[in-house]
């Protein structure tokens, strides 16, 4: 599609027959279409078997932004490809075992699209509703309209990953966090990784290695990878340079 950023494993012939790939999609940082920034973050996630939708760059704009609609029609087409004769992914997906996350003014969106209820699981990364109202930019034009009320929409389990105290989204998302009570949350929060994160890092760095688990555990009921969050001495527990909470695991 000309619209989007597909990430999936290279090499599709062992599928379906020992797996079949889980749905993921993204929104990106400010809401900007371009997510090519998220590159090797999303390219990580989708190498443990799954298909990674994003939002492609719009020619000649760099600054253009993306609606949660925008997030729906990813979702759309990747479940029309499995079924599409003639689609390299048909037969190959799990249409039914559905995530949508997205960072910052991105998790914003991935909430607002997470009413769908095709949707199994929200990532809300570096990423919170403000608690100050709607986000807009700096001249005032608005983002995404997400207030605490949405919060009541959600329905699956739910990961808000975030960077510590230097990180501004770090008080809104705490405050989401609060407020869930029908829902598993878990939220961690790593030390001096501000609202950057480990985006850039080589692979997607930290985060794209817990945004795998998580989508592992949720997603393909992997035992291991639920390792990294649940139990007394759940790895992100006990790894000192995080800070965590969880509710309803």
């Amino acid at each position: 599609s000309p619209d989007l950023l597909v990430y999936r494993p290279r090499d599709l012939a062992t599928f379906p027959s020992s797996d079949t790939l889980p749905i993921v999609v993204w929104g990106n940082g400010a809401c900007l279409a371009d997510g090519t920034d998220f590159a090797g973050y999303l390219s990580t996630i989708a190498s443990y078997g799954f298909l990674v939708v994003g939002t492609a760059p719009v020619a000649g704009d760099s600054q253009a932004r993306i609606t949660s609609a925008n997030l729906i029609k990813a979702l759309d087409w990747a479940q029309a490809e499995g079924a599409r004769r003639g689609s390299p992914l048909a037969g190959k997906i799990k249409t039914d075992a559905v995530a949508v996350m997205g960072m910052s003014c991105g998790g914003n969106l991935a909430l607002e699209a997470a009413r769908d209820p095709r949707v199994k699981t929200l990532g809300m990364w570096n990423s919170g509703v403000w608690i100050s109202g709607e986000m807009r930019t700096g001249d005032g034009t608005l983002l995404v309209a997400t207030t605490k009320k949405d919060l009541a929409f959600i329905h699956g389990p739910t990961l808000y990953i975030n960077g510590d105290k230097i990180d501004p989204a770090m008080a809104n998302a705490a405050d989401d966090v609060a407020r869930l009570d029908k829902v598993p949350v878990f939220f961690g929060s790593r030390h001096g990784s501000g609202h950057s994160g480990t985006y850039s890092h080589a692979n997607g760095g930290e985060f794209a290695n817990i945004a795998t688990a998580w989508l592992r555990w949720q997603l393909k009921a992997s035992k291991e990878s639920a390792r990294t969050f649940t139990g007394a001495d759940c790895l992100l527990c006990r790894d000192p340079n995080w800070s965590v909470q969880r509710k309803g695991l």
